[in-house]
């Protein structure tokens, strides 16, 4: 299940954005990096509760930006700029549940990964993934 992240849970936050960092220096701005999260309009972190074990086990930081094409459209675009997974949940798919139900709580908004953050590959897997899935279970409601 996904839920907003909140002041409750900031040390799980803290521990799972560490995750992020690749380097000493970073791991000690993921204070700064939870701050522009809470702090900046568009910017939310999602964390991901395992069903059986009730405990916080990934989470995804992601930017909702307003696409100007059209004034009369209100389109916007998710990108996923941070993704996280506990090491002993690394194999379970997790990331992908994150992408998924993200999706699910905004269908019709396009999810990208970000070039600066190197979620773009992985997000555009995911992508896929779920289409094909989707696809698959439609096919199999016709039948």
């Amino acid at each position: 299940m996904l839920v907003n992240s909140t002041q409750k849970n900031e040390k799980v936050v803290l521990g799972l954005l560490s995750l992020t960092c690749e380097s000493e220096d970073q791991m000690n701005q993921a204070g700064e990096i939870l701050t522009k999260y809470r702090d900046q309009e568009g910017f939310d972190l999602y964390l991901y509760k395992d069903p059986e074990t009730s405990n916080f086990v990934g989470l995804i930081g992601v930017e909702q930006r307003k696409v100007e094409t059209d004034p009369q459209e209100n389109l916007s675009t998710i990108i996923v700029h941070r993704i996280s997974v506990i090491p002993s949940f690394e194999g379970e798919s997790v990331d992908y549940l994150l992408f998924k139900e993200l999706k699910e709580m905004f269908p019709q908004i396009q999810i990208s990964g970000s070039i600066q953050s190197e979620t773009q590959d992985i997000i555009a897997q995911f992508a896929e993934k779920y289409r094909q899935q989707k696809q698959a279970n439609s096919e199999g409601e016709a039948i």
